[in-house]
């Protein structure tokens, strides 16, 4: 699959999605000066309660709502425009054939699939869901966002996983279900060994004769053969490139005949800006890897190779 050249996507830029995205300044720039107005009437509202005037702080109130459904409504507009516009744009200009859907993504049970999380989310959001073939290779992806509350006084919420979840096929059956997880910074790995206590069914701890790989990540199976013999000198490898490309969080899992791999961004990705212009081609360029990401899944992880039959 051949990719566009930065030079070249400045061209798609300025021929076509700079012209696009200038005419979404006008709602943009109308957005921002109504929720900046939504502000300043809460403000106006609080302070008229506060000089004993209820009923037109309530008049106030009823305005200010009145304001945010109108509010609300625009963006939605000008979100759906921007996805169809820009983002779906970008996504053919990858691959033609694949297909992206902004108001859908992988569903719980996918997510749960994979076998990376562990956690039980109390809120489970995705959006931007894209689907299709790499040569031989069928993929879905999309963004993921979940949290749980940590409950009691002073109850907070904490993300367990916020980016991309991607899963293809790896065009064999598993035996056993193979982890890879990556180590925290430090290179230190946070879960302790407890395989002692672990059932027969449970994955247990594969060392690995790579010793850059084994700095980064953890490897856990249910099958230590089989794990070694999925996690070869050159998946290693591809995982480790992935990492260093990114420099993102990546946790892999071989579950079932599919490989799934997530990478924490921890940030909208496909969104437009509020606050500022999206007349900017560092934007496009950022969003034009993020989804040339599941491509590159698929080549690094050399899914298209099939040198394994399925069973």
């Amino acid at each position: 699959m051949k990719f566009l050249s930065t030079e070249e996507l400045d061209r798609v830029f300025r021929d076509t999605l700079q012209a696009k995205l200038e005419a979404l300044e006008g709602p943009r720039k109308k957005i921002l000066y109504l929720s900046i107005g939504v502000v300043l009437l809460i403000a106006i509202s609080f302070t008229l309660f506060q000089l004993n005037l209820p009923a037109a702080g309530i008049i106030m109130i009823l305005v200010t709502i009145g304001l945010v459904i109108y509010t609300v409504s625009l963006y939605k507009e000008f979100r759906r425009t921007f996805k169809k516009q820009i983002v779906e744009t970008l996504v053919k200009l990858v691959n033609p054939e694949w297909t992206y859907e902004a108001e859908e993504s992988l569903t719980e049970e996918e997510y749960w699939g994979s076998g990376l999380f562990t956690k039980r989310h109390s809120n489970f959001k995705g959006d931007d869901l894209i689907y299709g073939r790499i040569e031989k290779t069928d993929f879905r992806c999309s963004e993921i966002k979940t949290t749980y509350s940590t409950g009691g006084e002073n109850s907070s919420t904490r993300i367990i996983f916020w980016g991309l979840l991607f899963h293809a096929d790896f065009n064999k059956h598993f035996s056993g279900r193979t982890y890879v997880r990556q180590k925290n910074i430090y290179g230190l790995n946070l879960n302790i060994n407890l395989d002692f206590l672990k059932k027969d069914t449970d994955p247990r701890e594969v060392e690995m004769e790579n010793p850059e790989f084994e700095a980064y990540f953890n490897v856990t199976s249910t099958d230590q053969v089989e794990a070694r013999y999925l996690l070869t000198p050159t998946i290693m490898e591809a995982i480790l490139e992935l990492h260093k490309r990114f420099n993102r969080k990546i946790n892999v899992s071989f579950v079932g005949n599919r490989v799934y791999c997530g990478v924490a961004f921890e940030t909208e990705l496909f969104e437009p800006e509020i606050t500022k212009s999206n007349v900017s081609f560092g934007q496009i360029l950022m969003l034009y890897n993020t989804i040339q990401l599941n491509a590159l899944l698929v080549h690094e992880l050399n899914l298209n190779t099939r040198i394994w039959t399925k069973v």
